[in-house]
């Protein structure tokens, strides 16, 4: 995969403007540095922390969370 997090924030940065939501990119370890299973595990702990803290970060506990592949639109 080619990108970052950071390289969709003006993509998410719209769709939080225009759906009117928070949005959280997050980054997560890659391999080789960081074999299997890290990165899942990384996405697995930011989701659980959106789960328990949504409400007091975002005033919502409505969460949707999804996947992208860096260069779809």
């Amino acid at each position: 995969m080619l990108g970052s997090a950071a390289g969709q924030d003006e993509k998410l940065w719209r769709l939080a403007e225009q759906a009117r939501l928070a949005v959280v990119s997050v980054d997560y370890r890659l391999a080789p540095e960081h074999p299997f299973p890290a990165g899942p595990d990384d996405c697995e702990a930011a989701a659980r922390w959106l789960v328990a803290n949504a409400a007091a970060e975002f005033g919502t506990e409505r969460l949707l969370i999804g996947a992208s592949r860096p260069g779809r639109t």
